[in-house]
């Protein structure tokens, strides 16, 4: 009987508003880029930007940089090492936001991103670029305000756990 209680509570949330708002927005974007390997994941921040039309699809941009740096550790030669590490994205989505109070969102588009390594000194970069796909959920906290979280694919062995804050305009 609970499961069913909870089940209508949360069809009711999710429908519960009109169909998406239209018009455009911007906001701050924060979170982890999850890189697969030993050591610290770098925290990024940046922003987004995008338009989004009564039925929900949308077009979204979104730059973020490295505020605070990832350490990637390994062994060579019997030693423990580590080096600095940065990423930075640029990106372009077509987006879906379903309607109601509680939404859900999803995205795909391209994305290109440069890896900055730091060690003693020397520095030295790569770049790749390719898709991108997210899926996320919002909550509407007023009529222009909107908070998200999202999980975003930047490439095979990096994510991006991320939350915004989006202001409609």
């Amino acid at each position: 009987m609970m499961k069913k209680a909870f089940a209508v509570a949360a069809l009711v949330c999710c429908s519960a508003a009109a169909q998406a708002s239209e018009g455009g927005y911007w906001g701050g974007v924060g979170g982890i880029m999850n890189v697969d390997i030993d050591g610290d994941n770098p925290f990024n921040a940046g922003v987004r930007a995008g338009y989004n039309w009564a039925s929900g699809w949308g077009v979204e941009g979104e730059l973020t940089g490295s505020l605070a740096d990832g350490k990637a550790e390994y062994r060579y030669w019997g030693g423990n090492y580590g080096v600095d590490y940065s990423i930075t994205t640029l990106a372009a989505y077509g987006t879906y936001r379903s309607s109601g109070q509680i939404y859900f969102k999803g995205k795909l588009g391209v994305l290109s991103e440069t890896v900055k390594f730091s060690d003693d000194g020397d520095s030295y970069s790569e770049s790749d670029s390719g898709l991108s796909l997210g899926l996320g959920a919002g909550f509407n906290l007023s009529d222009n305000l909107n908070l998200e979280a999202e999980y975003t694919v930047v490439e095979e062995d990096v994510g991006f756990f991320s939350g915004s804050l989006v202001f409609r305009f």
